[in-house]
């Protein structure tokens, strides 16, 4: 993967920012949500990913600085 290529990134994370809305949804399912969901998102390069304290030689930075 290169800067610039989009990777796929899947999980039943959370998906919202609403705290209250998230832990009633999780009391009840343990999984922040219960469909699999799935998004694209920029592979960032080295330089860009330092500012998060990435170890670049084992982990991928992806996403954008706005989520």
């Amino acid at each position: 993967m290169s800067s610039g290529d989009r990777g796929l990134v899947t999980g039943w994370g959370q998906t919202t920012n609403d705290l209250v809305k998230f832990n009633s949804q999780f009391s009840k399912t343990r999984v922040g949500s219960r469909i699999l969901r799935k998004v694209k998102v920029p592979i960032l390069d080295k330089k860009s990913c330092s500012q998060f304290n990435v170890e670049n030689n084992i982990q991928i930075c992806a996403g954008g600085v706005r989520g």
